[in-house]
């Protein structure tokens, strides 16, 4: 009838314009938390919460909600704000490292990728975490890249673009620390 329902009161956070059309009789919304940060939550048509604005990003489905925070895990919710699966991840991977050897019919120094078969990367919204290969997380999913240096030895890049970011950590198998690079 174009009667106001509920007044436009959310701030664009650059999501997609999409998400600001009800679905299921669900919306997501941008909350302002203060003046630096907006948080993501979503609605009914009526303009109630159904999934308070605490997440960076947010994914609708017919039964239940994909919600992301920075540095954390992604979770699987219901529309009243159980969880449903914690640790949800993107993708896993091989991780390599580069053997040297002597090529004995050349006479010439060679390199090979060799795959670790103990060791996998793991990304949950871009960011790369370390897990060993029966799945068990060593780092939780702070790094903007991974690479293996040795079997053993982990270069993590710190908020640049890839393994070739000035700013990067060498870990251990075990996630610790061994070695702080760049700036």
């Amino acid at each position: 009838k174009g009667n106001v329902v509920i007044d436009f009161k959310f701030p664009y956070k650059g999501n997609k314009l999409s998400d600001f059309v009800f679905k299921h009789g669900r919306c997501i919304v941008s909350y302002k938390v203060d003046n630096e940060h907006q948080r993501l939550g979503v609605i009914d048509t009526l303009g109630n919460w159904i999934i308070k604005p605490q997440y960076t990003d947010i994914e609708l489905y017919d039964n239940y909600a994909v919600v992301s925070e920075p540095y954390k895990f992604k979770k699987m919710l219901d529309y009243e704000g159980n969880v449903l699966q914690d640790n949800i991840i993107d993708d896993i991977g091989n991780l390599t490292y580069t053997k040297s050897y002597w090529n004995t019919q050349t006479g010439e120094a060679m390199d090979a990728n060799i795959i670790n078969d103990n060791f996998k990367y793991y990304t949950v919204s871009g960011y790369y975490g370390l897990m060993d290969s029966d799945g068990h997380f060593i780092t939780p999913p702070l790094y903007s890249d991974i690479e293996g240096v040795t079997p053993t030895v982990f270069r993590a890049s710190v908020g640049g673009d890839s393994w070739y970011s000035s700013n990067y950590v060498l870990i251990d198998a075990k996630g610790h620390v061994l070695q702080q690079g760049g700036r």
